[in-house]
């Protein structure tokens, strides 16, 4: 045993000496969050802290939405999965837990509550209980998606859930920002000067530069689909000292329909993932910012495109440092509809992530369809996301990128 150890602290001393990786580091890693014996499980993942130490997303329950659950990294590399819980008042079994701050000690998802039922915001801060967050009165309704560096600012969506306060037969969303636990929410771009429908998605620098999706004037005659009364338009708030949150629209993609949707933002604010265009005609896109002569910025769109044999694909987070963004491409011909998820970085444009971590070392059952890549560290090299098996049964996945391919996804 002696021998067997001296041996192995001589080789990890000669690969450090020679500037190369032991074996293990340097072979992606694949793991299930689900179907571990005696372990809870988490069957879809939404987001992921920047040091890639928690994911976020839901436990299965009997509700539509699942139980909050929160999978946390241990020193020795493996995960554990813990549920959140309930609101104590409440209809139905769901609390999905929807975003987590940078630091990874605070996690906002949605749950029922109450008598009449209403869908609560909530936060957990340090692995504490759901604690609701504050809607602005006349609201019913709301979801939070995502929070700064150390959760001292969360951004997501409020709805009055009937008929909006502003005078529309429709239930429209209002982009909301809170700021401490329980207290009221402040809408981030209020009408009339503000969209009449709009929603926060993602948040960076602190709550200075926010992202999501609102009805534009170029939007607004566009109803392209039959669940959604108005068109939407990607939207960027970015906001300088203390004034008001000024809004830019980020435009869509020519030659689709005109429909677009921010989903993730760089921490530099000069990159902001989502989609353009609609059902079979959607595509992932990547807005950067450019700066040009004149010291006009503007946001200039790219189409990351599709996967061969997809027709459609839609981005879902992007790395702090801007550089991979991860999501899922489908098609859906003759009522078949089938995803896999995809990893983009600039020098290699889109491909197959399964098979991308595979060509690493990675093992994945045969068994498991790689749905969607939905969360990334700061660096790219952590991913989480979800999977099915041949039964169609979800669970969520974690994978991590070997430290010797980094950023540049050889």
């Amino acid at each position: 045993m002696k021998t067997h150890i001296t041996f192995h602290l001589v080789t990890l001393f000669l690969a450090f000496m020679a500037g190369v990786a032991p074996a293990e580091e340097r072979n992606a890693r694949f793991i299930t969050l689900a179907g571990h014996p005696g372990a809870e499980d988490m069957v879809i993942a939404y987001r992921m802290s920047a040091d890639g130490d928690v994911v976020v997303g839901e436990a299965p329950t009997d509700a539509v939405h699942g139980e909050g659950a929160v999978a946390e990294r241990r020193r020795d590399g493996s995960w554990t999965v813990r549920r959140t819980g309930f609101f104590a008042v409440r209809q139905s079994n769901e609390s999905p837990a929807l975003g987590v701050s940078k630091n990874g000690r605070v996690v906002v998802g949605f749950g029922s509550y109450g008598n009449p039922e209403v869908a609560m915001p909530w936060a957990s801060f340090d692995g504490g209980p759901l604690t609701a967050l504050g809607l602005l009165s006349g609201d019913i309704t709301g979801l939070p998606f995502d929070a700064s560096t150390h959760g001292q600012c969360i951004v997501g969506w409020g709805s009055t859930g009937t008929s909006d306060r502003f005078g529309s037969d429709a239930p429209f969303r209002h982009a909301l920002l809170w700021t401490q636990t329980g207290a009221t929410p402040a809408m981030i771009d209020p009408p009339p000067a503000g969209p009449v429908d709009s929603t926060a998605v993602a948040i960076a620098q602190g709550g200075r530069i926010i992202v999501g999706f609102a009805q534009s004037a170029r939007s607004a005659t566009n109803h392209y689909l039959a669940s959604d009364a108005r068109g939407h338009e990607a939207i960027v708030w970015t906001r300088h000292g203390h004034k008001n949150y000024e809004r830019q629209f980020l435009g869509a993609l020519p030659d689709h329909p005109f429909y677009s949707r921010a989903v993730g933002i760089s921490q530099d604010g000069e990159r902001i993932t989502g989609i353009s265009g609609v059902t079979d005609d959607r595509h992932a896109v990547l807005w950067t910012l450019a700066h040009h002569r004149n010291h006009l910025e503007r946001f200039e769109i790219q189409d990351l495109g599709t996967l061969p044999g997809y027709t459609a694909s839609g981005a879902e987070a992007i790395s702090a440092d801007g550089r991979v963004v991860v999501g899922s491409c489908s098609s859906d011909v003759n009522g078949d509809f089938v995803a896999v998820a995809f990893i983009w970085d600039e020098q290699h444009g889109m491909r197959d992530l399964a098979a991308f971590l595979g060509a690493h070392g990675a093992t994945i059952s045969p068994d498991l369809t790689l749905v969607s890549g939905n969360g990334l560290s700061r660096d790219g090299r952590h991913i989480s996301g979800y999977a099915y098996d041949l039964d169609f049964n979800l669970l969520a996945w974690v994978a991590e990128l070997p430290r010797n391919l980094g950023v540049k996804l050889e």
